[in-house]
């Protein structure tokens, strides 16, 4: 059986789940979706920058929660 990666990181990989026959209805939606329905080219890049972003300020302590 065939593996198509959606995601692969370091703690978690994400593959489209094919069934007995070979068939991802998954993977057949998302090729079908059009270009507007997917997120843009750029908005990974945008949430890895905030997301380091934020760990630097935690580890700095110039983050906090008001609560």
């Amino acid at each position: 059986m065939r593996e198509i990666l959606a995601y692969e990181g370091p703690c978690f990989t994400v593959e489209w789940y094919y069934d007995e026959n070979g068939t991802s209805q998954a993977f057949d939606y998302f090729n079908r979706l059009g270009d507007a329905q997917k997120l843009p080219e750029n908005e990974k890049q945008r949430a890895i920058f905030s997301m380091q972003s934020y760990n630097t300020r935690v580890q700095k302590g110039e983050y906090y929660e008001e609560g």
